[in-house]
This record gives structure tokens, sequence and C-alpha cells, in this order.
């Protein structure tokens, strides 16, 4: 006791409680933030694990954005609540322990200001509810923001085909508009919340020392400076507390949106079936379907009472009209839709090729094994029976070549093959193909055809949905679906002789009369061209991820004091801050002088009332510097969301071609939400950490001058460590960024392709893909939290010593107590103030890594050519006529600089001509067609329209005055009008024209809701063969001058064919019309047919010139569809030339 009595005793004994606080709160704060990383990685990996069990009638309700949402958000909003739950279960003891010691020195006196203290707290409490509602209305617009994102980003290419830009910029921006306002109210609230924190330190002393001054007469230094420690020891719960609880129930918020996933309506899981457990089944089923009544949830209509039993080993075809049922029962088959009556059984495990392609961000061959292990023969033999062989000699890394996302830089048919591929490795019992020959010219079809599906997969049972009714001669049994039922089914031969529903469909067709003949492929095999790539010579089109190296440069924080506002955010902050702190060094100054009694003139009322004054205008100054970071925290979250989609939606297709869309989403909600959500505190907590630790010197130096002897060194010594590890730390905070976006990148792919990964039951193997990413993503968050335990124990010791160091000074001297108690008081709160300072300069550092992300989509991200010329002509000026010439054309990939996609291409297309644009699967026919629409520029040569070369034209006046049909459908969220009529510009009346000429007036109509019917995310409650028509009448509506059609009956029956040519000869009778084409009787009574290959043009004349030439291509092409049919088409044109010779 004696020893702790002494000067040095006590000085040594306070050093020592305060270095075991410090190992004591490194240890807590460790156990907090591993428990942190732990909780967030427990939420994600539930929410992906749940994503591929959701219903169909769950997938509506959460759409792919509201689960990105989940996942970047919510998830974090709780982990982050961790802490704020460890705030809140020490706070009561703090506080029992604080007011009793204060109440030993001030008595009853300490009553009063925790009477103002509770006061506050309750007015708080009120505020809570505020936080609640903004930030749920703050989520739900995040929410919707994400899904129109990630929509925009799916269907770019579209939109730009289509010049919607500006359409989507600003749909997207309403949103984010939406979100804005209810982050303004939120930071409303944060002013008045923030303030009254502010408000608790100067308000409780001050009522506290007026009632033990007017209670007591007067007050002295013994009492004054250890009741405003006890007071500082007291705030510091405090001010946490109504932090921790505000996070707590902002969590709450979250856990309620991530409970409604969790607890959402599951798939019914496939079950296997077996002979035991169905004795009615026959020995041979290998699926069985008894009265099956089936409902997709999200789907417009479902199947009714299907019927039939389908054996090993059998090659079944399923055939039908648009949105007959086709899909839908493949859906059925692999539990996409729900068996609401009947019975469905299913022997042994299957494999399904989606009707539109799901290709991996992978290589090649890691699409195939689809991450199973490698079976080299067995590998070779699926990509000779695909036909990938002479495509992958073409590649830069064969097989190795890594393929965009979506297979950006595949054609539609070697994405198709590689589909079929992939299915084929898994050996299955059962093979779901859903038409994936539609996307192959006719070559190609027949070889893959024969080679996979009648070779390949001749002892497996296959079930093949298919408008390529020409095989069908070559199929055991034939299935063909009509308003979701049976219409009939059997033997082709029997099917064909009974004059039924399959009768009328082959009228379009003609067959040999040798109708057992295997197809055979006629054509020379011949090199693809790869399509739509931008790959460079190692065969990579995923470009790494940018990631800056050293500090954070100066014109990152520039350019977010500019988003704020500038140089006169720059003054009023600093001003503020300046101020604000002034008046808090002042206030306790006073308090100081007041004990001392530095002015005698003064009476007590008077040092009262000036104390008074001096807290109220530290208040004032406190809550203008909340307001003026919240002004400007507000001005950032508008600016860089703006700045940075309105490049993006200006970037050229090679960007998205060589970016991942979760690597996008990644930027656009992550880095996003650290700006909206994160660094204005940070900044908040920088600023007064900052001036904080600059009154410490201040008032020391002006104390205790030669302790700046000691102090100084310190702070010296100080900033080196923070120097040393904010390098880690902000290279440890990109690392971060950098390694959550292949993590995302997966989510999202994962979502697009569920109905696939649950076919092949490789949940379990997207799952632990999904928790090694996950356990890479946060690598660098644990050392980031090492990080922080580190330095945090170095500089709490460089406190300590200061504090050490001042009570052996002031044990020894005669400075009077009332100096040495305010310089002890505000050197105790050094060690809290510095681990503030440490946090909020170096989570700063840190997350201004958003800030410099999102200023290389606002400022650095390639662009477009403009979207428009003052010298482009009006739209009722041109084009008038539709008359193409090309020049030279010649077409280079910036990656590949030595490999010409089309070569030395020149032709003139006279106005209002129809021409067939064919070739083998990856010659270059849809990289002519967009270099059209300028979505590739060329490298050589120029296209003319109607005179004018299209590169000195606006490409939104250029895109706007085209139409096309894509080769694969892209709808958007909402209505069948909004997907027709998108900018509003039609009367219903025109619509439903529009909807009797493309064959679907009578469907819309049977919909509730008629036009007004919902499309649901990708259109996907409408069958492929749906959405193309819809895509047809949008090109009707626009009455363009030039149509481009890329494959776009691939996916329609011929019945929806013969009308959409029709449609070409009446509703595009005097339009330029370019298409192509894999069916070649779609093309065959066209004016003329462009032959590509190898990107060369080979031929071009009328098809009856060409298919007359023994040698011609053309005519090769066409006797690969059979004799007979062959003959047909010869027949057809022989007529449109007679026709034509007549005019």
């Amino acid at each position: 006791m004696l020893i702790i009595q002494s000067g040095a005793g006590l000085a040594f004994t306070l050093f020592a409680l305060q270095i075991g606080s410090s190992i004591f709160r490194a240890t807590s704060d460790q156990i907090i933030r591993r428990t942190e990383i732990n909780i967030r990685t427990i939420i994600i990996c539930a929410i992906y694990e749940k994503t591929l069990k959701l219903s169909g009638q769950s997938s509506i309700k959460f759409t792919q954005g509201k689960i990105l949402n989940l996942i970047n958000v919510d998830a974090e909003k709780i982990a982050q609540a961790i802490q704020g739950v460890a705030g809140v279960y020490a706070t009561p003891i703090q506080i029992a322990v604080a007011i009793y010691l204060l109440g030993q020195l001030l008595g009853y006196s300490v009553w009063a200001g925790a009477g103002a203290l509770f006061f506050a707290l309750l007015i708080q409490g009120g505020m809570i509810g505020f936080f609640v509602k903004y930030q749920r209305l703050f989520l739900d617009f995040g929410d919707k923001r994400l899904k129109a994102l990630r929509e925009m980003l799916y269907g770019i290419k579209i939109i730009k085909f289509r010049a919607l830009e500006e359409f989507f910029f600003d749909r997207i921006t309403t949103i984010r508009n939406g979100q804005i306002k209810a982050l303004k109210n939120y930071y409303i609230v944060q002013v008045f919340f923030v303030g009254i924190i502010q408000v608790i330190p100067v308000l409780m002393p001050i009522v506290a020392f007026i009632a033990f001054s007017l209670s007591n007469g007067s007050i002295t230094a013994p009492i004054i400076f250890p009741a405003l420690s006890l007071f500082n020891i007291l705030f510091q719960p405090l001010l946490v507390l109504p932090g921790s609880l505000a996070s707590v129930v902002l969590a709450k918020v979250s856990w309620d949106r991530i409970r409604d996933f969790i607890l959402a309506e599951e798939a019914e899981p496939r079950v296997e079936s077996t002979f035991e457990n169905t004795p009615d089944a026959p020995k041979d089923a290998a699926i069985q379907l008894s009265n099956a009544t089936t409902k997709e949830e999200n789907a417009l209509f479902h199947l009714r009472h299907i019927t039939t039993s389908i054996k090993k080993g059998s090659l079944v075809a399923i055939v039908g009209p648009v949105g007959s049922g086709k899909s839908s029962f493949l859906s059925g088959i692999i539990g996409e839709m729900r068996c609401i009556d009947g019975s469905m059984n299913i022997f042994g495990t299957l494999a399904y090729c989606s009707q539109q392609a799901w290709i991996l961000t992978e290589t090649i061959q890691g699409n195939i094994l689809f991450n199973n292990s490698l079976d080299k023969t067995r590998m070779d033999a699926v990509i000779e029976a695909s036909c990938l062989t002479n495509d992958l000699q073409q590649f830069p890394a064969g097989k190795m070549t890594q393929i965009g996302e979506k297979g950006v830089n595949l054609s539609g048919g070697q994405k198709a093959r590689v589909s079929l591929a992939r299915a084929m490795y898994q050996d299955c019992d059962t093979y779901l193909l859903d038409d994936p020959i539609s996307a192959l010219d006719a070559h190609v079809g027949a070889d893959v055809f024969k080679l996979s599906i009648k070779q390949m997969l001749k002892d497996k049972t296959v079930i093949l949905v298919t408008h390529q009714l020409h095989f069908l001669p070559e199929v055991d049994h034939v299935i063909v679906m009509d308003n979701g039922t049976i219409a009939e089914q059997g033997k082709f031969k029997d099917l064909v002789a009974k004059d039924g529903v399959l009768a009328n469909m082959m009228k379009h067709y003609k067959l040999d009369d040798d109708e057992d003949k295997p197809i055979e492929s006629k054509l020379k095999k011949t090199a693809a061209v790869v399509e739509d790539t931008g790959a460079d010579k190692n065969g990579d089109i995923i470009v790494e991820e940018d990631r800056n190296l050293g500090a954070v440069e100066g014109k990152t924080y520039w350019s977010y004091v500019v988003a704020c506002g500038g140089y006169s955010y720059l003054v009023v902050v600093a001003i503020t801050a300046i101020l604000a702190q002034a008046s808090h060094l002042l206030t306790d100054l006073w308090l100081s002088w007041w004990t001392s009694n530095m002015y005698p003139n003064l009476t007590a009322d008077q040092y009262l009332r000036i104390y008074t004054g001096l807290g109220g205008i530290q208040v004032f100054f406190s809550l203008a510097l909340n307001a003026a970071i919240l002004v400007g925290g507000y001005r950032s979250a508008h600016y860089y969301h703006s700045a940075a989609l309105k490049r993006l939606i200006a970037a050229p297709m090679s960007f998205f071609d060589s970016q991942p869309i979760g690597r996008i989403l990644n930027r656009m909600s992550k880095d996003v939400e650290s700006i909206d959500q994160a660094i204005w505190i940070l900044l908040f907590l920088a600023i007064i950490s900052t001036t904080g630790l600059i009154s410490i010197v201040v008032l020391m130096a002006y104390v205790l001058p030669y302790m700046l002897l000691i102090v100084v060194p310190l702070i010296v010594l100080y900033f080196y460590i923070i120097k040393y590890y904010q390098n880690a730390n902000r290279e440890l905070k990109r690392l971060e960024s950098v390694q959550r976006s292949p993590l995302y990148a997966h989510i999202s792919e994962s979502l697009a392709g569920i109905a696939t990964v649950k076919a092949f039951r490789v949940e379990k193997r997207f799952v632990q893909r999904q928790r090694t990413l996950m356990d890479l993503s946060n690598t660098p968050s644990m050392l980031k939290l090492l990080g922080s335990v580190w330095v945090n124990m170095r500089i709490e010791l460089l406190a300590s010593i200061v504090v050490l160091t001042l009570v052996l000074i002031g044990s020894y001297s005669d400075i009077h107590s009332s100096q040495i108690g305010i310089a002890l008081t505000y050197a105790i709160g050094l060690t809290g103030l510095i681990n503030l300072l440490l946090m909020a300069f170096s989570q700063l550092d840190a997350e201004m890594n958003a800030v410099e992300r999102l200023d290389v989509y606002g400022n650095a991200l390639p662009q477009e050519a403009p979207r428009s010329y003052d010298t482009d002509p009006a739209s009722d000026s041109w084009p008038t006529k539709g008359a193409i010439t090309i020049k030279n054309l010649e077409i280079r990939y910036e990656s590949r600089p030595d490999f010409a996609v089309i070569k030395n291409l020149s032709l003139n297309i006279r106005p209002g001509e129809k021409i067939g644009v064919v070739g083998r699967t990856g010659s270059g026919k849809s990289t002519l067609m967009t270099t059209l629409f300028r979505i590739i520029e060329p490298s050589l040569g120029n296209i003319e329209l109607d005179g004018i070369d299209i590169s000195k034209l606006g490409l939104k006046t250029l895109r706007s005055r085209l139409q096309i049909i894509p080769q694969e459908p892209v709808l958007f969220t909402g209505t069948i009008r909004a997907n027709l009529d998108v900018e509003s510009k039609f009367e219903d009346a025109s619509i439903w024209d529009v909807l009797e000429r493309i064959g679907i007036k009578e469907y819309v109509t049977g919909l509730p809701e008629k036009l007004e019917a919902p499309v649901s995310e990708n259109g996907e409650n409408l069958s492929v063969g749906q959405r193309q028509l819809i895509s047809l009448g949008r090109a009707i509506l626009m009455q363009p001058i030039v149509l481009v059609m890329d494959e776009a009956t691939a996916s329609v029956d011929a019945e929806a064919d013969k009308l959409i040519q029709q449609s070409i000869k009446t509703h595009f009778a005097h339009a330029t019309v370019l298409s192509i084409a894999h069916r070649l009787n779609t093309i065959v009574d066209f004016d003329r047919v462009l032959v590509l290959q190898d990107g060369e043009m080979v031929e071009f004349d009328s098809p009856h010139i060409l298919l007359g030439r023994s040698e011609s291509l053309f005519s090769q092409l066409a006797d690969a569809t059979g004799a007979a049919n062959a003959q047909l088409l010869r027949e057809i044109a022989s007529k449109k030339a007679a026709s034509s010779a007549q005019k």
C-alpha cells in the first residue's frame, strides 16, 4: 500500500493497469472479429445452399438481384452487429461502477447529470425506429437496383443493338434515386443521433457540476478532475451503446430478410425410383409418367395429364408448336416443375442440356469436365462426337482456351456443342437434350446427330426436343406436345400414317423415301472461325481484375472531396472541426481556470455561465460538423453510382466480354455500399480523433512544455508504426476486394444455371467450390484482423508511456493540480483516442479502395463512339432505301491482331433485298452482323448504308434505325406489353395487331392480365420460342428499313417458322433483310444467299443458281438435309427464280 500511495507507485500501477487493459481488449477484439468472419461465412454459405433448393414460386419472390444483395449487404450487416452485441453486454457493469465512483465524489449531484444522460438516451431510443424504417427502405431499393443492374448486364448486347442505353440508365437511376432518398432520411436521423452522442459528454458534467456548485457553494480541482476522468470512463460505453443498439436493430432488419429467404419454399427433391417401390412400372422403363400434372410456379401454363413410358436405351423425340410444353416436359423430369397430380418415376441418373446453353467462365475442358476428374480417352471421344475437334484447332489454346461468361467468345453453335459434350462426358443413364441442334448448320447438325446421339449415346436413353423434323425417321418414339398435353405419341411411321397432328406438321418437310437411311454429311469439314472472341494468344478472354498497388493516391482522396462538394466542402468541414475541438478544449481549460480561480474578479456564477456558454458553442459546432460530413456523404453516394453507371453502360462489348458479371456486380454493390454507409462515418471519426490528438499535444505544450521532449518522438514513432501497418492493411483490403469477385462470379453463374446443376445433381460440387472461394476471400480478412491486433498493442503501449511520464512529472513538480489534472484527464483518454484514430485512418484508407475502384468505372472505362453527332441525318430522312455496300471489310480483335475474323469482304446489297447468310458454325456470320451495328468496329474497310459511311454516325443514330432479332432472345422483367414496346411508343391496338400477326394473340388473350401479364426475370416463364416471337413482334412494331435476323427461327416449330417467313414477305416487304440461317428452308426463297467460310465470302448469288452447282457449298449444305428435302429446296428456289423473272 505504501508503494501505491507514493507518486511513482501510483504511476507504475496505472501503467500496469493500462497494459493489462490493452491485452484484454486486444484478445476480446480478436475473438469478436474472428466471430464476425465466421458469422458472415456461415450466412453466405447458407444463402448459397438455399438458392440451389428454391422452388419455382420462391424463385419469383427472391430474384437473383435480391439474393446477391442478401449476400453483399445483409450478411455484412449481421456480422458487423457482433461487435455491437459485444459492446452491449459489458456496458451495464461499466456504467454502474462509474456512477458509483462519481457518487462518492459528487454525492447526489451525480444524478442530475445521469438524468440528462438518460433523457438523451431515451430520445436516441426513439430514433432507432426511424433507423429501421429507412434502412429497410434502403435495402429494398438496393434489391431492386441490383436486380435491374444484373438484368442490364445479362442483356447488355441486345440493349446496345436496340440503342436502349439511356432507357436502362434512367430505369436504374430512378431506382437509385429512391434508394438515395431513403439514405438521405437515414442521414438526417444520423445527424441528430450522432449529435446527441456529442452533446452527452458536454451536458453531463455541466449539469452535474452546476448541481454540485449550487448545493456545495464551491468546486475544487481534487473533485473536478477525477470526476472528469470518471465521466470519460462513463462516456465510452455510453457512446458505444446507442451505436451498438442501432447496429443490432439494423442487423435485425437484415436478419428478417435472410430468415424469410432461408424459410422460403423449397423444390421437392427428385427421388430416383426403383422397381422395388414401383412394381407397376415395366422393367425396361427409364422414365414413366402416369397421368402426371405438373406446374412451374413462374410459368404462365402447366402440363396436364401426361402419360407415357420411355424405354431404356430408346431415342425419343419431343416435338410440337411454340409454347406447347416441350421444354416443360424436360423441366418436369429434372424436378423444376412440381408434380401436383399423378406420378413421375425416374429410373437412373440424368444429364441435361438446356435450350439456351449454360456456359461457365472456365476453359472449354473445364466446362466439359463440370468439376469431374479428367479421363483423357473419354474427353477426346466426346470432343470428337460433338464435332468440336476442328473448332479447337482454331482456338488459341485448344481445349484449354478460357471461355468468357455465358460463352461470349463462342458462337451459338459452339456453345450448344460444348453443353452437349458436357452432358455426354458425365456418363449418365438418361440424356435430356433441349433442342441442341437448332443452333447448328445442316452439316454440323447432321454430324452431331449421327456421332453424338446415334453413336456415342446409342446404349443410353435419349429424350430429344427438336424442331428439326427431318431427324424423326431416325428416332424410336415420337411424342407430340400441344398446349401442355400429349397430343399423340408413337412410332414415326404410324403417326404420319394416321394423318394426325404430326402428319400436319410434316407437310412442310419432304423426307427421303428410305426413312431408315442414316443421315450422312456430304460436306468437307472446314475449320471454324472463333466467333465473337477477344481471347488473347494464350486463350484467356477474362482479363485479370485491376488492382492498384502502394498507397492510396492523393487524387483518390481529392476525388472524394470533389464528389462531396469540392473546396467549399473542405473549408466548411475543416473550420467546423477546428472550432468544435477548440471549443471543447477551451471548455475544459475554463473548468481548470475556474478551480484555480485564475480570474479573481469573476464570481462563481459568472464562471458557471461562461462554462455553460462554451459548452453550448461546442455542441453547435459539433452538430455543424456532423451535418457537413453527412451532406458530403449524400452527394458522394449520388455522384459515384451515377458516374460509374453512365460509363459502364457506354463501355464497348469487348469490356463486358472480358469481365465476369459477378465482378461488375461486386463493384457496383459492395463498393457502392462502402460509399453509402462506411466512408462518411470513418471520415467523421478520423477528423474528430485527429483534432482530439492535436488538442492533447497543444494542451501538454501549454501545461508541461518539456513533455514535448517525450511526446514528439513518440508521435513520430507512432506514425512510423501506423505507416508500416497501413501499407499492409491497404493491400489486404485490395486483395479482399479482388478475391471477393470470383466468389460473386461463381454465385452469379450458379444462379443462372440452377436447373442444370440440379439436373446433374452436382449441388455438392458447386457448394464445395463456393466454400473454397469463400475461404480464399476470407484469407485477407483474417490477416487484416491479426494486423489490427498487432498494431493496437503497440500504439496503446506508446500511449501508456505518455501517461506514465506525465504522472511521474506531475508527482515531483510544483505545477498547479488543476493543470496536471486536466493534462492527466486528456492523457488517460489518449489510448482510446489513438485506437480510434488508428481504426478510422486504417479503415478509411482501406475503404478508399472502393472510391479507387469506382473511379476507374467513372473515369477510366473504355467508351464506345459518341451516341450522336450534330451532322447525323434525321430519322425520317435516313435510311429510306436500305442499300448496303461493304468495301474491303476486315475485322480483327485488339487482343489478337494477327487473326482476321472477317477477311477482305466486299459486296453490294440492293434496297429491299432479302439476303440469307449461311456457313459452317463459327464461320463469321454473327460477327458480320454485329459489325453492321458497330458492336465491333472494323479493322479495315467500311460499310455504307444508303450512301452514308456508318462509321461517321453516332451509335444511337445508327442502331436505332436498324432492328435485330437475335439468336438468343432476351426479355426483361416487366410485362408482355413492356417487352414489346419498351419505350411506350405504341397504342394497345397496334400491339394486339402485332400479336395476331406473330400468332400468339390467342395465347395472350387467355392470360388473366392480357398485355399486362408479368414476364419474370430473363423471361423464364415463357418458352424460348415465345420469347423469339416477341422479339419478332418488336421488330414489326418498329418497321425498320433494315432488319437483321440471327437464327431467328431456330427455336420455333415449322408452323411458327412459316408465319415468320410470311411476316418477312408482308411486314418487311420493302425492308432489306439479312437473315443468318441454319434452316435452309427459311432462306431458300430469298433473293440471294451469302455463303461464308473461314471468315471469307465464298459464294454470293441467288439460291436457284447456287443449288444448281454441285460444287457449291450452299448446294452441299442443302444435300446434308437429306436427298428428298434437298430436292424440295431446289424446287422452291426454282419457283422463286421463275417468279422473279416474270416480274
